[in-house]
């Protein structure tokens, strides 16, 4: 029984000795296990970015951003992917800095810029960037997509006021919280207008510039950028092509759709939490959140870390963003077809970053691996001795193999 003892305390040792040497370092080898294993099984296509303390640690694709035949084209860590919802914390930022600027107040009511919307003279900016406006999302608009509703001329600036104009609002402002991308509608056009420049500049001349960001874009981006774009796809007996409607949600069009890398995604939520983009009176207003979305931000908290961010996403692709400010730790996703879930894989993600425990499923030689237990459990009992096993060296056992094969 002493023989035993020895064997589990030393293991345990071991265990213990593994976890400390690697305790400051993020665990790569896991990640590419579970990325390769999600790749291989066909369960998901898209890149990864972990940055920690201004270094990028990590980078990941899978998959492609492009199947068109003959061969397709793998997704590489430069592939450019839509952010999606992503984009209202990047017009959040924006308007903030307007507010600083002295250009408009959180408190300036909405009738001062379009006041056609119903019940603009009692919508505040404060109530539009946090979905409290009550402004129905044109999204949602009863026609199989609101740029298949029949409106008066073209669906340009102009005509997305009216469609928004003419919906009948859901609740009184600042009443409740109910998600609208009518807000963040509204809210670029009044960038564009404040700043006197198409969306297009305004972003690239308060964000993308200054941070240094050279594939993070608003518009149809340039030849070379169009050429790593992904295009959406859904998982059937293979990946099929999903037409997420690209010219609908052309941005000179519709309005804000912002295109980006994963590491820029995470370089610019750490510019945003360490005082390059606004003040940290302006950051405390963004992240002063009751329940779980502040101005333009979500809050993500994480096995007892506060982490703030955002997500999005439409039929087939969706983007994820994460920032932990006491770690200084950020997170980025962005897929272009799954069938594991971006919540779940950035949840392992995580896991791994903060070392919580996670297994990877991988291709495994299931006969070596029994002869490997029967062997186990044939030297366990040999090692007590060679009468019947009891209980409690049944638990032993049960102790044992799980740390091996850990």
């Amino acid at each position: 029984m002493n023989s035993v003892k020895q064997l589990l305390t030393s293991l345990l040792l071991l265990c213990l000795v593994s976890t400390a040497l690697t305790a400051q370092e993020l665990d790569t080898t896991l990640l590419n296990r579970f990325f390769q294993s999600l790749e291989k099984r066909n369960e998901a296509m898209g890149s990864v970015a972990i940055l920690k303390n201004g270094k990028l640690l990590y980078e990941k694709a899978i998959g492609y951003q492009n199947l068109t035949p003959p061969a397709g084209i793998p997704a590489t860590t430069k592939s450019i992917y839509q952010a999606w919802s992503i984009g209202k914390t990047f017009i959040s930022t924006m308007i903030l800095q307007m507010v600083e600027e002295g250009k408009l107040r959180l408190e300036t009511t909405l009738d001062q810029y379009f006041p056609q919307v119903p019940n603009a003279s009692n919508i505040t900016i404060r109530q539009m960037l946090s979905h409290r406006s009550g402004i129905h999302d044109y999204t949602q608009n009863p026609s199989p997509e609101p740029w298949e509703t029949e409106l008066e001329g073209p669906i340009d600036h102009h005509g997305m006021i009216r469609l928004v104009s003419q919906l009948e609002p859901d609740f009184a402002p600042g009443e409740r919280f109910q998600y609208s991308n009518s807000n963040y509608l509204l809210l670029g056009y009044m960038i564009e207008r404040l700043d006197s420049l198409p969306f297009t500049e305004a972003l690239a001349r308060r964000i993308t510039i200054p941070l240094g960001l050279k594939d993070t874009f608003f518009g149809s981006g340039t030849t070379e950028q169009k050429s790593r774009k992904c295009y959406a796809y859904a998982r059937k007996d293979q990946w099929v092509r999903v037409d997420e409607g690209e010219d609908a949600f052309n941005p000179s069009q519709v309005g804000p759709g912002i295109l980006t890398t994963p590491a820029e995604l995470t370089q610019f939520i750490e510019a945003l939490f360490e005082g390059r983009l606004l003040s940290p009176q302006s950051l405390e207003e963004m992240i002063d959140i009751d329940d779980f979305y502040g101005l333009g931000i979500i809050k993500s908290p994480f096995s007892g870390h506060d982490g703030f961010g955002h997500s999005g996403g439409y039929l087939a692709s969706r983007s994820n963003l994460v920032y932990f400010p006491r770690e200084k730790l950020a997170v980025a996703y962005c897929t272009n077809g799954h069938v594991y879930q971006m919540e779940e894989i950035v949840q392992h993600v995580l896991q791994v970053c903060f070392e919580r425990p996670f297994g990877v499923s991988v291709d495994r030689w299931p006969f070596f691996f029994l002869l490997l237990g029967l062997f186990i459990v044939f030297f366990t009992y040999r090692l007590v001795d060679r009468r019947s096993i009891s209980y409690q060296r049944m638990l032993i056992l049960g102790v044992i193999v799980p740390i091996l094969f850990w």
